[in-house]
């Protein structure tokens, strides 16, 4: 059995001598004050084994408390002299199984249960005190209520014996409810970064993924004897794989180190690399044509940077999976003339026909959505569809700045 256990059980047996060395000196009451007196010292020696049992010790504190107030009652037995000098050592010792039992004992249900035992308790412990005077004359009963007024005095003990252990529930409850929140938003905190982990997947890994997916595609139809073609697919293949392997090896680094940098660490920068990693896996005879301002590095935030990022991404994957083969695809990202920062991802789609009947899916994919809230997070708003020439269009307007970083 663990040391901690040991005590817990040692501490509240000497509840049993201590009653009936109290019991010799103040009566009933004194039992109620030992099994209360060492109920808490119980507790506090064994922690956190005693936190274990804080149902069950508030259970035996409060119902011993609880029994002697009704044999003193019942039997008219008035509580003064040395009863009187340890009501409270019972009394504290109530109030800290209470306010114990309000903060520390799980699950609620146990810890209204329990507590309402004390409570209850410590209210009631004032019918003890109706007259703790002794007696003048043996033959009087010590129960003072006679008239309409001395019903409202009785009304006004209890009243104010239940404010102590209303304020130790207080005590208790407070602090459990302000972790309880905390954990509330740790636990929405932690949910979001799984969020943002899995938008991180879908924008940077699976645009990876896909162009591998592309090159291993147009491998296939090689001719067995253009060995050239075949490595050069070969070679991209793993250049894009290492990428991808890279971008992993932030993502993990960056959930297990307390102070890495954030996972949107790629900006503006990066999209010539991006887009000419997209082009070496197209046909020479399909161009790519890059228009980029490399001054925006220096003049936008990092947030909105990763935005930006983030759109050609989106729409070179979409390309991939969409686009008509072959054809021009147009990347731009520069000033707009009022100042903000636009993005453009244009390229043409093939035209689908349609068989009678055709209902549209009831659901897509979540790459548009997720970008368009990204982009509204930091000010920016998004239009994807098709133009007048009936080529997709995918653009971002986003401001110079991160308007988050003025509050």
């Amino acid at each position: 059995m663990p040391v901690r256990s040991v005590l817990f059980l040692g501490v509240a047996l000497l509840a049993v001598p201590g009653a009936f060395a109290l019991h010799d000196q103040a009566g009933p009451v004194g039992i109620s004050a030992a099994v209360a007196v060492c109920s808490v010292m119980a507790v506090i020696v064994s922690w956190p084994v005693g936190r274990r049992h804080l149902h069950r010790v508030a259970v035996a504190a409060g119902g011993v408390s609880l029994a002697v107030t009704a044999y003193a009652s019942i039997t008219d037995t008035v509580v003064y002299g040395p009863g009187i000098n340890i009501a409270p050592a019972e009394l504290i010792a109530l109030y800290l199984l209470l306010a114990a039992v309000a903060r520390w004992m799980d699950p609620l249900r146990s810890a209204v249960a329990s507590g309402a035992v004390v409570w209850i308790a410590c209210v009631a412990w004032t019918l003890r005190l109706l007259d703790y005077a002794p007696p003048p004359e043996p033959e009087l009963s010590p129960w003072p209520i006679t008239s309409v007024s001395d019903l409202f005095i009785v009304i006004g003990h209890f009243a104010a014996s239940a404010f102590f252990p209303s304020l130790a529930v207080l005590a208790g409850g407070v602090p459990r409810h302000l972790a309880h929140r905390r954990a509330e938003l740790i636990a929405a905190v932690r949910r979001d970064q799984r969020l943002e982990l899995a938008q991180d997947l879908h924008d940077y890994v699976a645009h990876d993924l896909t162009g591998i997916v592309a090159q291993a595609q147009s491998a296939q139809f090689a001719r067995p004897d253009d060995a050239e073609h075949l490595r050069g697919a070969l070679a991209r293949i793993e250049e894009v794989g290492t990428a991808a392997l890279d971008t992993m090896d932030g993502f993990v680094q960056g959930l297990h180190e307390d102070n890495a940098a954030p996972l949107s660490t790629r900006g503006i920068s990066d999209v010539p690399r991006l887009v000419e990693r997209f082009r070496v896996e197209r046909p020479p005879d399909a161009p790519v044509r890059v228009e980029f301002d490399d001054d925006l590095s220096a003049r936008t935030s990092r947030e909105v940077q990763a935005a930006a990022y983030r759109v050609v991404v989106e729409g070179l994957t979409n390309v991939r999976r969409h686009g008509a083969p072959g054809r021009p695809v147009t990347v731009r990202v520069g000033c707009a003339p009022d100042g903000t920062l636009s993005v453009l991802v244009l390229n043409e789609v093939p035209p689908v026909s349609r068989p009678p009947g055709w209902k549209p899916p009831s659901r897509g994919g979540t790459g548009l959505v997720t970008l368009e809230e990204r982009l509204q997070a930091v000010g920016g708003r998004l239009e994807a569809g098709r133009d007048d020439e009936g080529r997709w269009r995918l653009e971002a307007t986003l401001p110079a700045t991160d308007p988050r970083s003025d509050s």
